[in-house]
């Protein structure tokens, strides 16, 4: 098959569990978002599966699916990213229940604030690669307007193929919020300052997630449309946002 998402990947692993005999998974090319098929064969393997990997393959053979009884399931890195971010932006909230060696990839929203922090102290230029993290990709983006200089996200193709054009609705985020974003090839050239403003939100819940959080850089209030596409990975999240100190009002209410 075709590299185009790790979700294909990962729900062939799931159903592949259930089949009886041998189960070959071949790809044309390296797949990106590898930590998502990495997540999916610990699960697997914690349930007795043991899926094996061969270069760019994988192989599921006679699987025999066992519960393990009791099963802790971790924290989810993706959507506490945007809290982290919120944190480099000046907020002091704790966040708990997270394996900093987890295999979800978005971990790396820890070292992604620490180079921007670093690179308010240096003249030097900063290029955010989101291949492995697409998304991530809206939060890095509004993080990155704190900076006074120009910096770039950087080898997103995979960023067309989420729940919008992430290229296209995080660009236009940007320069709806008053900042300013270019798309080049496969990534985002940004500059500029927040100022607050209307964002579609494309029916996308990170580019919702992400607009909230940019509420801490602008002076002026930033209205979402379609806020509630976030239900899809949060639902609590406006809860959770007005429980930290956020305000919010729900136009039409």
């Amino acid at each position: 098959m075709e590299n185009k998402s790790s979700q294909y990947i990962t729900a062939i692993m799931l159903a592949a569990s259930k089949l009886k005999g041998k189960t070959y998974i071949k790809l044309s090319e390296k797949p990106e978002s590898i930590g998502y098929i990495d997540i999916t064969r610990k699960v697997l393997k914690d349930f007795n599966v043991d899926v094996k990997k061969d270069k760019h393959s994988y192989i599921i053979e006679n699987p025999e699916l066992k519960s393990p009884k009791n099963y802790i399931v971790e924290g989810d890195w993706s959507n506490a990213a945007f809290f982290y971010g919120a944190n480099l932006l000046g907020s002091k909230i704790k966040i708990s229940n997270l394996d900093k060696n987890s295999l979800q990839k978005d971990r790396e929203i820890v070292e992604i604030c620490q180079k921007i922090k670093k690179c308010k102290e240096e003249n030097k230029e900063l290029k955010i690669d989101i291949s492995q993290i697409p998304d991530l990709c809206p939060i890095v983006a509004i993080l990155l307007t704190s900076l006074d200089k120009t910096s770039y996200i950087i080898n997103g193709e995979r960023l067309r193929l989420k729940e919008s054009d992430r290229l296209e609705s995080t660009s236009k985020m940007l320069n709806d919020l008053g900042a300013n974003c270019q798309i080049l090839g496969d990534g985002l050239k940004i500059s500029g300052k927040i100022s607050g403003g209307v964002v579609d939100s494309f029916n996308d819940h990170r580019i919702v997630m992400a607009a909230s959080i940019g509420s801490l850089l602008a002076k002026e209030d930033i209205i979402i449309k379609n806020y509630k596409a976030v239900n899809k990975s949060y639902p609590s999240f406006f809860k959770t946002f007005e429980k930290l100190g956020g305000r919010i009002k729900y136009l039409g209410a």
